[in-house]
C-alpha cells in the first residue's frame, strides 16, 4: 500500500488552510475525508462547486449555511458572493459589508478579501480590485498559507497588467512562475506561464508564446474542469490557429466546447469569428474575458483596414533574446556569449547584436529598456519583499 502523503487527511482532520490552498483535483479527493469543523466541511462544498461552475449545486450549499449551528456571520454572505461571482454581478453593497466583516474573522479574512477583489475585478473597478487582491495576499500569508497568499498576488499583477495595458509584464510573471514552482503551487504557475503565453503572442513571438502556452496547459492539468483550465486552453487554441497549426488547434477547441463557462463559450465564439471576419457569428460580449475583447478588438480594426492580424513574426534569435532578458537583466558582454558564443572577433558579434536589438524596437516599440548597462524588458514591477525569490 502506497504511504500516505505529507498532507494527506488520512493523518488529521482537514484544516482552513488545507482546502484554500488545495488545487481542484485535490479538493475532489478531499470529499472522502473528515474535517476539522462544520465551517470547513461546508466550504469545501461550496469550493468544489464554485470551481466546477455548478450554480445550482452552490445554492443548495447556500441553503445547507443557512440552517448550519454556529455559523460564523461572515460564512453565508462569503458563500453567496461565490453565487454572484459565478453569475458576474455581484453587488458594491455586498461587497462593503463583507470587507466590514473580514477585519473580525481570524484566519478566514485573505480568503474573504480574494474573493472580494475578484468583485470588484467584475465590477470593473480595476484600481480597488488590486488594493483588494494585495491586502488578501498579506492576509493569506499572515495566517500561514502561503500558496493560497500567491495566488491572491498574482490577481493583484493581472490588475495592473489591465490598468496599465502598455506595461509589460513578462519579467513580473517569470517571477511568479518560479516562485510558484518552489512553493508546488501549480494554479499559480499555470496562470502565469498562460500570461507569459499571452505577452509573447502579442509581440509575434509565436514559437516562444506556443512553448509557454503548453507549459500553462500542463501544469493546470490539476484543475481540469475549471475556468482556470479551460482559459488557458483557449489561449493556446488561439496561438496555433495563428501559427497555423489548424488540427493541433481544433483538438483544443473541441475540447474546450465542452465546458460550462459562459466566458469560455464567448472567447471560442470571438475565435470563430477571426477565422471567418466575414462571417456573422452572435458573440456574447458581455461575458468576454478582458484578453478575447482585446483580441476581439484587434481583429476588427485589422478587418476594417482589410488586411491581416500583423505578421511580424520575430525571428529565433530575436526570441531568444527577449526570452533571456525577461527571466533576468543582462549585459551586452552576456547576451554576446549567449546568443552568439565567443569564438568570433568581438566587434564583429558586437555589430550582430546591435542589429538584433535594432530590429526587435522596430518590431516591437518600447519593449527593450536598457538600465544600468543591462537589457531588460520595461515596466517591469518588483515582487513584494515577502514573495521575493531569495537571492
Amino acid at each position: 500500500m502506497r504511504a500516505p502523503s505529507a498532507q494527506s487527511p488520512q493523518n488529521s482532520p482537514l484544516k482552513l488552510g488545507d482546502i484554500l490552498e488545495a488545487s481542484y483535483e485535490r479538493l475532489l479527493e478531499f470529499a472522502r475525508y473528515p474535517t476539522a469543523s462544520p465551517l470547513v466541511d461546508v466550504y469545501r462544498d461550496v469550493l468544489l462547486a464554485f470551481l466546477r461552475g455548478d450554480s445550482e449545486r452552490l445554492r443548495s450549499e447556500c441553503d445547507r449555511i443557512r440552517v448550519l449551528p454556529h455559523s460564523p456571520e461572515f460564512l453565508l454572505p462569503l458563500a453567496c458572493l461565490r453565487l454572484s461571482l459565478q453569475a458576474r454581478d455581484p453587488d458594491s453593497a455586498q461587497l462593503e459589508s463583507l470587507i466590514s466583516l473580514a477585519d473580525r474573522s481570524g484566519e478566514w479574512r485573505g480568503e474573504i478579501l480574494i474573493a472580494c477583489g475578484h468583485g470588484y475585478e467584475l465590477r470593473g473597478e480595476l484600481g480597488k480590485a488590486k488594493e483588494i487582491y494585495l491586502k488578501a495576499s498579506e492576509a493569506l500569508l499572515s495566517a500561514g498559507f502561503e500558496r493560497k497568499a500567491l495566488r491572491a498576488y498574482i490577481n493583484s499583477v493581472a490588475m495592473e497588467g489591465q490598468l496599465h495595458p502598455e506595461k509589460k509584464l513578462l519579467a513580473e510573471f517569470h517571477s511568479i512562475s518560479r516562485q510558484a514552482r518552489k512553493l508546488r503551487e501549480f494554479r499559480s504557475c499555470g496562470i502565469a506561464l498562460s500570461n507569459i503565453a499571452r505577452e509573447y503572442r502579442n509581440i509575434r513571438a509565436l514559437d516562444t508564446a506556443l512553448k509557454y502556452a503548453n507549459h500553462a496547459v500542463r501544469y493546470l492539468k490539476k484543475e481540469l474542469g475549471t475556468l482556470y483550465y479551460y482559459k488557458a486552453l483557449t489561449n493556446r487554441c488561439h496561438i496555433l490557429y495563428e501559427m497555423d497549426r489548424v488540427r493541433e488547434a481544433q483538438i483544443d477547441f473541441e475540447e474546450a466546447r465542452h465546458a460550462d463557462f459562459p466566458e469560455i463559450k464567448a472567447a471560442l465564439q470571438v475565435i470563430e469569428q477571426l477565422l471567418n471576419p466575414t462571417a456573422e457569428i452572435e458573440i456574447a460580449e458581455k461575458d468576454l474575458l478582458p484578453l478575447w475583447r482585446e483580441r476581439l478588438k484587434e481583429g476588427r480594426i485589422h478587418t476594417r483596414s482589410a488586411c491581416k492580424l500583423s505578421r511580424r513574426k520575430l525571428g529565433e534569435l530575436e526570441e531568444a533574446l527577449i526570452k533571456r532578458i525577461s527571466e533576468k537583466p543582462a549585459d551586452k558582454f552576456e547576451l554576446i556569449e549567449f546568443l552568439y558564443g565567443n569564438n568570433a572577433d568581438f566587434h564583429a558579434l558586437e555589430a550582430r547584436l546591435k542589429s538584433l536589438l535594432s530590429r526587435i524596437r522596430r518590431k516591437c516599440p518600447g519593449l527593450l529598456l536598457l538600465d544600468g548597462g543591462k537589457y531588460r524588458i520595461a515596466d517591469r514591477i518588483l515582487l513584494p519583499s515577502f514573495l521575493r525569490e531569495a537571492g
